[in-house]
């Protein structure tokens, strides 16, 4: 009997480690330690500026899905493609009946999915968010730093929306290459509290994720879960609202020429109340929060301040 323990508990030691070197070794063949996923239709101009305030961040690669876009999304996407910062999917779709479900529930899951899949032994965390969502790490400017430093435990972190308006009619100007920032001019948002803000999206570790159904949230593997930005485990979106840590920028109506011209077409199509929408749209600019544009301000302040010491 004695001896039998003694087999048991060295044969337990010896799984232990080989289960420790396995995952050493997972986690070895990362290439990248922060992702993103996203799928976008026509949105070129605001290409540039998501992808280059997200890498100021810590965002390391960008899986990136275009869905049936007929406008200028190589010519911005090219020279990040050629960098190595950006691997691009065509993921074309069908014209449904039910236009939003299909989109949100088949063809964005769907290249989330394949991102998942993708990245299961290739990045250690995953976005998977939207090209009019910016991740805003409020109390640490380095999301991965803040990701290893207090979620490394965890396979997912949910975080809440903070959706910004059009800014009381914010025409955003365009660059010579075709981009069109948006951070500096949208400064008006929905109020913090409001319902629609309690949506979040994820931040996840591929490796135990088994699948997205939903946008919004990701089922996970036994004894794996996601958590609010306070530690709560969340069994699928976010029951609570909390964004002094980390929030996400939503930009859902970007400037009020893209509101109009593409914002409303699409609702439209999708038999939507157009009154409803505008109403939507305009309580998105009854709080004044220019984080983002303050932040930008004070890296640059930061900056000009060590090349006067250097």
């Amino acid at each position: 009997m004695f001896k039998y323990l003694v087999c048991l508990l060295i044969s337990s030691s010896i799984l232990s480690s080989e289960e420790k070197h396995r995952q050493e070794e997972i986690h070895s063949v990362n290439t990248y330690t922060l992702s993103i996923a996203a799928i976008f239709q026509n949105e070129a101009p605001y290409l540039k500026e998501w992808i280059e305030y997200h890498k100021s961040i810590g965002v390391e690669h960008f899986f990136l899905y275009n869905n049936n876009s007929n406008d200028y999304y190589l010519t911005i996407l090219d020279r990040f493609i050629k960098s190595g910062c950006v691997t691009l999917t065509e993921w074309p779709s069908k014209q449904e009946t039910n236009d939003w479900w299909h989109h949100s529930f088949i063809v964005q899951t769907g290249a989330y999915n394949d991102a998942i899949e993708k990245c299961r032994h290739v990045s250690k965390w995953l976005a998977l968010i939207d090209i009019d969502e910016f991740i805003v790490p409020v109390s640490n400017g380095n999301l991965v730093q803040l990701l290893e430093t207090d979620y490394s435990d965890v396979s997912g972190l949910c975080i809440n929306w903070q959706c910004y308006g059009t800014s009381f009619g914010a025409e955003c100007i365009y660059e010579e290459d075709g981009s069109c920032p948006i951070l500096d001019h949208l400064v008006w948002k929905m109020k913090s509290t409001h319902v629609w803000n309690n949506n979040s999206k994820s931040i996840v570790q591929p490796l135990h994720v088994i699948s997205c159904p939903n946008p919004h949230y990701c089922i996970y593997t036994d004894n794996h879960w996601a958590v609010d930005v306070n530690r709560k485990p969340v069994p699928t979106a976010c029951e609570e609202l909390h964004i002094d840590k980390i929030r996400i920028n939503h930009y859902w109506t970007r400037d009020s020429s893209f509101l109009i011209n593409v914002k409303i077409p699409r609702y439209f199509k999708w038999g939507a109340n157009i009154e409803g929408v505008m109403d939507h749209a305009n309580k998105m600019n009854e709080e004044f929060d220019p984080i983002l544009a303050k932040i930008r301000e004070d890296s640059i302040n930061i900056d000009m301040t060590r090349e006067r010491v250097d």
